[in-house]
């Protein structure tokens, strides 16, 4: 008798819940009146089946019918708590309610999945959702700098390790343009993971300057005339000399300046100076166009040291005790640079050999490539002229 009545509780169980899950689906009323009496029906006939099958007598139908019955209001009042206590789990504006699907309100679920798909499409477009893309950009970038940095910083002590390598028992020399030698202590050894970091820090740091330069200068070309256009560009040139003295050297003194002169009636003249981390107000010599340091980098396409290039340096009778220049080789005007920049020091014992590595680096290389970029979305002589 036990084996028999669970037997008729687990199919008024799952009459039950199947009965009340189609309940659920929100179909018309009299469709839900339809599910109830097939669910009656089905309980009654899958009873009477197995009453058949099983052989029960005639003094235990009344008890199996009725635990039949119970299985299943048992098996309709659990199924029924679940699925409201998952209805109250809802979240958002809108949320189906139970006497939404009493009342056969079909129309609100479509009503329903609209609103959440609103509601999802502005949980995407919003501030938050941008400023944390924006924020996983920009440290995805870094990390990209970060590994590039890594890799040229290797790829430069490994081409250095291999010169003092090859030179165990010489006195080991870096060749610099033009046809100038210097000899590569251990001081200046030790110093070069410094100098790779610094150069790598530069790198990115006048990227991002560049890309931001181009990114607002697309945006609003057609709304900003010749004034704003020399501010903005004025503005760039700043900020690489700003790059220069903070990252390369790690100073903000008066101790490097960074100079950009311009071609004008065969002269280079000043065009602006970064003292530090200000734009000085100091006016540098003008330049005539012809044997000067400015034309001879031109020709070469590689950045000078004057130190090691006397015969082309232009007396300026400066204060400065070295400097590097590089001219933009790839912006002429008349059959010369246009543009030209340089980089002084005092105290050369202290910074000497950072201009060295620089030479060495080739870095004007890698300004031009930056410049370039500029002056293809600012045609940088027509605004300067």
């Amino acid at each position: 008798m036990i084996v028999k009545g669970a037997i008729f509780v687990l199919i008024g169980i799952i009459v039950g819940v199947v009965g009340t899950i189609l309940f659920f689906r929100m179909d018309k009323q009299w469709k839900q009146i339809l599910v109830f009496a097939g669910s009656a029906l089905s309980v009654g006939g899958a009873g009477r089946v197995v009453i058949d099958y099983l052989e029960v007598s005639k003094e235990e139908k009344a008890t199996v019918i009725l635990i039949l019955v119970i299985g299943f209001m048992i098996s309709v009042f659990f199924s029924f708590f679940l699925l409201t206590r998952l209805l109250k789990e809802q979240t958002g504006n809108n949320v189906i309610r139970v006497l939404d699907i009493f009342l056969s309100y079909d129309g609100f679920l479509r009503d329903y999945y609209e609103s959440r798909k609103k509601e999802i499409d502005k949980l995407i477009d919003s501030e938050e959702i941008k400023k944390k893309e924006e924020e996983l950009r920009n440290r995805e970038e870094k990390l990209n700098d970060k590994e590039k940095r890594l890799v040229k910083k290797e790829s430069i002590i490994l081409d250095l390790q291999s010169k003092v390598h090859e030179c165990k028992d010489k006195v080991i020399t870096l060749k610099l343009p033009e046809n100038s030698e210097i000899v590569l202590t251990d001081s200046f050894m030790k110093k070069i993971p410094l100098f790779v970091d610094n150069v790598c820090k530069f790198k990115s740091d006048v990227e991002n300057l560049t890309n931001d330069f181009c990114r607002e200068f697309e945006a609003k070309e057609n709304n900003i005339d010749k004034d704003e256009k020399q501010k903005r560009l004025k503005g760039y040139f700043v900020g690489i000399g700003l790059y220069i003295a903070n990252d390369l050297f790690g100073i903000s003194n008066e101790n490097v300046r960074t100079h950009f002169r311009v071609l004008k009636d065969n002269m280079y003249i000043q065009y602006v100076v970064i003292l530090g981390s200000e734009i000085s107000k100091d006016k540098i010599s003008d330049i005539p166009r012809g044997n000067s340091m400015i034309d001879k980098s031109f020709e070469l396409k590689r950045s000078l040291v004057a130190s090691l290039n006397p015969e082309s340096k232009y007396d300026t009778n400066t204060v400065w005790e070295d400097f590097i220049t590089l001219s933009e080789y790839n912006i002429t005007k008349d059959g010369a640079p246009f543009l030209s920049m340089g980089v002084s020091i005092k105290y050369a014992e202290q910074f000497k050999d950072m201009l060295y590595f620089l030479s060495y680096y080739k870095i004007e290389r890698c300004l031009v490539s930056y410049i370039d970029r500029i002056n293809r979305v600012c045609d940088i002589i027509k605004t300067l002229e």
